[in-house]
């Protein structure tokens, strides 16, 4: 674990600790713990000796599920990742409500193949030949809002790659 210094450009090691071997090579640990609850805990204790500033933690894909999401926003910290290209999406709803009865939360599903780019705020151009689109979006594995962040590089061939961040209020 390590706080980086955006600004300076640079990583201070905070803590580091080895991960348990699991059985026969499976990600279970002897004691029915699985890594992500290992790493979970790993944060748990190291988590006070964050500088008040610090207010989001930035991780691999890998963490990119419910539990560990859950977690980490139960420690006060927002968290950052990369994004599942199978990712389950789904827009806002923001058209008219009925009535009577549950309101409707669910709007279009995200389609990567096909984006409609009218749905994401488009946030201009953050480098040379790169422009930044987000939208509030709702993961269904996750099964909160989150904020997606669509960065696609103009040149070439298209290619597009997706972070999201999950505050600390559902």
């Amino acid at each position: 674990m390590a706080l980086v210094n955006v600004t300076a450009n640079t990583a201070y090691g905070l803590s580091a600790r080895q991960t348990p071997a699991g059985k026969n090579g499976t990600d279970q640990e002897p004691q029915g713990q699985s890594r992500l609850d290992f790493y979970l805990q790993h944060l748990r204790a190291v988590r006070p000796s964050f500088p008040a500033l610090v207010q989001y933690l930035a991780v691999d894909g890998y963490y990119a599920n419910r539990k560990f999401v859950d977690g980490t926003v139960a420690l006060e910290l927002g968290i950052i990742s990369k994004l599942r290209r199978d990712a389950w999406l789904c827009h806002l709803y923001t058209g008219p409500q009925k009535e009577r009865g549950r309101r409707r939360v669910l709007g279009e599903k995200v389609d990567w193949k096909k984006l409609d780019l009218r749905l994401w705020q488009d946030e201009g151009e953050n480098e040379k030949e790169t422009r930044l689109f987000t939208a509030v979006v709702i993961h269904n594995s996750l099964k909160r809002q989150i904020k997606v962040v669509l960065l696609e590089r103009t040149t070439g061939r298209r290619q597009a790659v997706s972070c999201f961040s999950a505050p600390t209020s559902a």
